[in-house]
């Protein structure tokens, strides 16, 4: 047994020894330049998925409560009424003010924490309760919001209400079949 242990000891002194050789070979090749660009357009750049989300909330037309949105192209082949146009643009004005309100709301309530952390004083259960009510504040806009979109829904006539229908049963069958093909690899 004292053999393993000593090859292991040698082994591990050896790479050591390597990687303390190499490691000011690896800081004198790094240019020491403060210009130097960072490449951000690789697969993990860390805004890449708010500006993939932005860009797909632009691309919701109409959205159905309880299944998801529906996006432009699809939407703009339903040939809308004026009356059906002007229940969508009232579900999407509300829908943009929810949004605003919410990050308002983030954004006060961050500036709290953050007044409160300068002073030095804290209050864990002040914070949840004020966080709480927010809850349930946005809870109750979310309802009026989906109320809003349902008002829309219901505008709809059959036919239309079938297209939209028809575009989410393809988009679960293709998210059905990416999900089975992701399995299997």
């Amino acid at each position: 047994m004292p053999g393993k242990k000593s090859r292991l000891a040698y082994s591990l002194a050896t790479v050591a020894a390597m990687v303390a050789l190499q490691a000011p070979l690896a800081v004198a090749a790094e240019p020491n330049n403060a210009e130097t660009q960072v490449d951000r357009s690789g697969k993990h750049d860390r805004y890449a998925h708010q500006r993939h989300a932005r860009s797909q909330q632009r691309d919701i037309a109409f959205m159905i409560p309880g299944y998801g949105p529906v996006g432009k192209k699809t939407f703009d082949s339903l040939k809308l009424t004026d009356s059906q146009q002007q229940k969508v643009n009232a579900a999407q004005a509300e829908q943009q003010a929810l949004r605003a309100a919410h990050k308002s709301t983030m954004k006060s309530n961050m500036q709290a924490r953050f007044a409160q952390l300068e002073e030095g004083r804290i209050d864990p259960r002040a914070a949840l309760q004020a966080m709480q009510a927010t809850q349930q504040e946005m809870s109750q806009r979310r309802l009026d919001v989906a109320e809003k979109w349902l008002q829309a829904w219901e505008a709809l006539e059959a036919d239309q209400q079938k297209v939209l229908t028809q575009a989410l049963a393809d988009r679960h069958e293709h998210r059905k079949d990416k999900m089975q093909r992701h399995s299997a690899s």
